[in-house]
C-alpha cells in the first residue's frame, strides 16, 4: 500500500519504483495499491499513466471537477460517469 503516492511520484527514482512494483508484483504474488487524493499527482506523468494501465482495478471516489475531463479521458469513463465521480454535485440538494 503505497498511501501519499504523491511523494513518490514527485521523485523519478521513486516513480520509475512504483511502476517496476506495478509491472512485477503479479508475479510474485503481490499487489499494488496507490493512493491519493488527487489523479493529476499520478496522472501527469507517463509513469503513472502507465501505473494505472498496470492495475487491475481501479476506484475512484470524489474528484475535483477541473480534473474530471482527463479522469473521463483516462479511465474511458461512459457519457454518465464523470458526473458520479464529480466532488461537485450535479444538482441542488432539495
Amino acid at each position: 500500500m503505497v498511501d501519499e503516492a504523491w511523494l513518490l511520484m514527485q521523485l523519478p527514482d521513486g516513480a520509475r519504483f512504483l511502476f517496476r512494483m506495478a509491472k512485477a508484483a503479479r508475479k510474485h504474488w503481490c499487489g499494488l495499491t496507490v493512493a491519493t487524493q488527487d489523479t493529476a499527482d499520478v496522472l501527469g506523468s507517463d509513469l503513472g499513466k502507465a501505473i494505472v494501465a498496470n492495475a487491475a482495478t481501479q476506484v475512484l471516489l470524489r474528484q475535483a471537477p477541473q480534473a474530471i475531463d482527463e479522469i473521463a479521458e483516462t479511465f474511458d469513463l461512459s457519457a454518465g460517469e464523470p458526473s458520479r465521480t464529480s466532488a461537485s454535485p450535479s444538482r441542488p440538494p432539495p
